[in-house]
């Protein structure tokens, strides 16, 4: 079993840490928050430039420092 969160819940997380509900980070990134819904549900991927735009919004740590903090998340979720 692997510890990966999807890119939908990395985004979720982010955003919840960030302070931000759906409607407020699409309309900071021009987005419909029906579409970032879907993209937080991985029934969708953003394309390479929207997930750019969401990374920029969100002040996204560097990929590094990020797969070791969403690695810690994941862990301690799969505790509950």
């Amino acid at each position: 079993m692997t510890n990966k969160l999807t890119q939908g819940k990395q985004i979720r997380i982010m955003r919840t840490v960030r302070g931000l509900n759906q409607g407020e980070l699409a309309e900071k990134i021009g987005m419909a928050q029906v579409t970032l819904s879907y993209i937080e549900n991985d029934h969708v991927a953003p394309t390479p430039e929207r997930m750019e735009m969401i990374k920029a919004v969100l002040s996204w740590p560097p990929d590094d420092q990020a797969e070791a903090a969403f690695a810690i998340l994941a862990r301690d979720g799969s505790k509950s």
